[in-house]
């Protein structure tokens, strides 16, 4: 495991938001990590979509796929 510094403003977001989901600051900056590289390797067109589809869902009130199946799981428990 590689370590890496991060401001303490971003840190503690982290860390609130592990705890809200119960998860860990460890699985939350891998996740975002592999989310990040995954949309770094999709070629510029579909990034272009993507980023259009999440702007009109948005503008619908939308929410936001990962949140949506975040709190649908947290609501089985």
């Amino acid at each position: 495991m590689k370590s890496t510094t991060v401001a303490d403003s971003l840190y503690l977001a982290l860390e609130t938001e592990a705890k809200r989901s119960g998860r860990t600051v460890q699985e939350l900056v891998g996740e975002a990590i592999e989310s990040w590289l995954a949309d770094s390797a999709m070629d510029a067109a579909e990034r272009d979509m993507m980023i259009d589809s999440r702007k009109e869902a948005a503008g619908y009130g939308g929410t936001a796929f990962e949140s949506f199946f975040s709190e649908r799981s947290m609501d089985k428990n």
